[in-house]
């Protein structure tokens, strides 16, 4: 029974999201095995640990581990070939708890199914306006509509999360190569030369005005030679063309974006309602906000104004949802956040990052921190102005671009995707010790 406790205990942490998907991939190959603190029921108590699993391998879990890289088992399988990515497809692990009574002891262990959540990694959006310098690195911009201001918009780096072969098609020359970041839109892309919107590259690229060899929009074409200077010479993509299909397989096949499904909604709220920060906004009176107390099993009233400190320590989900049918856009309906969320670390014990959901509002970061994680507005807009910089992904309905705000993904914070945005199925288990 004790064991029995352990495991449904860890399974429970798993998919409340307190442990990052960085801390988990490699968990007792390279990294140490993802270990729960002993717990303590009655005159018992057990403990439990998450490794790497692989039912074709032997062994089928890594050896005991010992502080180093092992490649026995499952930690010589393609999961840990560079760069590494958090995983886009389902990977197994063994969750291993041992219950303790006196000198009796009970080991079971369970298989269960790990993987990133259908969440993309990226800036997904309706439209979006560029003023200021805004500034984009190692992350692209996908939009469902027309987007304007691309001069004012720097990209530097490749991608960390897509290859040539994920925006323009498997079978594409060079398919497995990291794709540099850029602007890809289903609509037109406009600069504004003159005070004037001049739309960019029909039929094909030209590489002045700050435009990317690597945008695409509807009104792109086939590439079929190298482009003229001033474009980079040597690499260049099959086409500047970028269509809703291109979106969708980008997207996960989503055709949506940028709204999650209802039942991810429901994942991030109840997950917000139990160990984070979730407000419920009324169309009058005050907000009825209420945030998790950190070792406790309990909760307490948070006040909302302006979020100048990070409400919570390692990572959480922020949950802000206004009551339908006023203008998301409005004032009145706006979160201001500027809080440092950070920093990102292997160590999921000092990693910081959250997941930010507003429902049928808006959020404006103003200050010149920066915060890793998820902002997920899909009614209203993404406002960020000032030096504000946002590590991670970002889906929203508008995205206002003004001052010299940022948008990056590195790697840390590419292998440790916050919580809210892992999902986890299965849990069955047998006996390992008799």
């Amino acid at each position: 029974g004790y064991a029995e406790a352990g495991l449904q205990r860890f399974l429970r942490e798993l998919k409340l999201g307190s442990y990052g998907l960085g801390s988990i991939l490699k968990a007792g190959c390279t990294t140490p095995p993802v270990t729960l603190p002993q717990g303590r029921i009655g005159d018992g108590t057990y403990t439990a640990e998450l490794t790497v699993f692989d039912a074709s391998t032997t062994p089928q879990v890594p050896p005991p581990w010992t502080g180093a890289a092992t490649t026995a088992g499952p930690c010589g399988t393609a999961r840990f070939t560079p760069p590494n990515p958090a995983p886009k497809s389902p990977w197994t692990y063994a969750v291993t708890s041992t219950g303790r009574a006196g000198n009796a002891k009970r080991v079971i262990r369970a298989v269960v199914t790990i993987s990133a959540s259908g969440l993309p990694v990226g800036v997904f959006v309706n439209k979006v306006n560029a003023n200021g310098n805004p500034s984009f690195g190692n992350i692209s911009l996908f939009a469902n509509s027309d987007v304007y201001g691309r001069e004012k918009m720097t990209f530097t780096g490749n991608d960390l999360q897509y290859t040539i072969g994920d925006v323009y098609g498997e079978t594409t020359p060079n398919a497995s190569l990291p794709i540099p970041a850029a602007v890809h839109t289903i609509g037109a892309i406009y600069m504004k030369a003159n005070g004037k919107n001049t739309r960019l590259h029909p039929p094909i690229v030209n590489c002045s005005a700050s435009q990317s060899l690597w945008d695409g929009s509807l009104f792109g074409g086939t590439i079929t030679s190298q482009p003229p200077a001033p474009c980079p010479q040597g690499l260049y993509p099959p086409r500047s063309k970028f269509t809703s299909e291109d979106l969708r397989n980008v997207s996960g096949g989503r055709s949506n974006l940028p709204h999650l499904t209802e039942a991810e909604y429901r994942a991030l709220k109840a997950t917000a309602q139990s160990t984070g920060l979730y407000c419920s906004i009324g169309a009058t009176g005050t907000p009825a906000c209420t945030i998790y107390v950190p070792g406790t099993q309990t909760r307490t009233t948070y006040t909302l104004g302006t979020i100048n400190s990070n409400p919570l320590p390692g990572s959480y989900v922020a949950y802000f949802e206004y009551a339908p049918g006023a203008d998301p856009f409005s004032p009145q309906r706006t979160i201001s956040w500027n809080a440092v969320v950070g920093p990102c670390s292997d160590d999921p014990a000092l990693n910081k990052s959250a997941v930010i959901v507003v429902r049928n509002g808006s959020i404006q970061f103003r200050s010149n921190n920066y915060m890793y994680g998820n902002v997920v507005v899909p009614e209203g807009a993404v406002d960020v102005a000032g030096g504000y910089t946002i590590n991670g992904s970002v889906l929203a309905n508008d995205l206002r671009l003004r001052g010299s705000g940022s948008f990056r993904l590195d790697a840390c914070g590419q292998r440790n995707s916050p919580t809210g945005s892992m999902n986890v199925s299965g849990g069955r288990w047998s006996e390992i010790d008799r």
